[in-house]
């Protein structure tokens, strides 16, 4: 009886890890995009505040090395983030070009994964005039993206 109870219970929970295993492989279009979404406004503000300390309009220079790394790590999460099939399912601005031109589209992540890098050491070496160049670059990563795979 034991064994019996054993049995049925080691296959409960083998159909249960089953279950969970497909539902967590499994993504809804809808999810993926409104999680790009939010890595893609993650970097928004994480640029614009940037922004106002490059520009001197707010004074946070020690809080510099925390969005440039900030930004490097979102960097990574790009290319995941659009996966086949992620065009439909909810509203967005990507562009078919991105899974039509996918090298181009990978090309161009890496640009803006390299300046983020380069934005990194900028931050930790200290130099405003090095962060300023670097943040530019970091921006122009962006707006080429932009340019070639997001709607307006």
């Amino acid at each position: 009886m034991d064994r019996f109870r054993f049995s049925i219970g080691a296959a409960v929970a083998a159909s249960c890890l089953g279950c969970f295993a497909m539902i967590a492989t499994a993504q809804e279009p809808a999810g993926v995009i409104e999680y790009r979404q939010a890595v893609m406004s993650a970097q928004a503000g994480h640029m614009g505040a940037l922004a106002r300390i490059v520009r001197g309009e707010a004074d946070f220079p020690e809080d510099v090395p925390a969005h440039a790394r900030a930004l490097h790590d979102l960097a990574d999460m790009i290319l995941p983030a659009f996966p086949e099939g992620s065009l439909e399912g909810a509203e967005t601005d990507a562009l078919p070009a991105i899974w039509e031109d996918w090298e181009g589209f990978s090309a161009s992540v890496e640009e803006f994964r390299t300046a983020t890098a380069a934005l990194v050491a900028a931050a930790d070496g200290g130099d405003a005039a090095a962060v300023g160049a670097a943040f530019g670059e970091v921006g122009n990563g962006c707006r080429s993206c932009h340019d070639d795979f997001r709607a307006e």
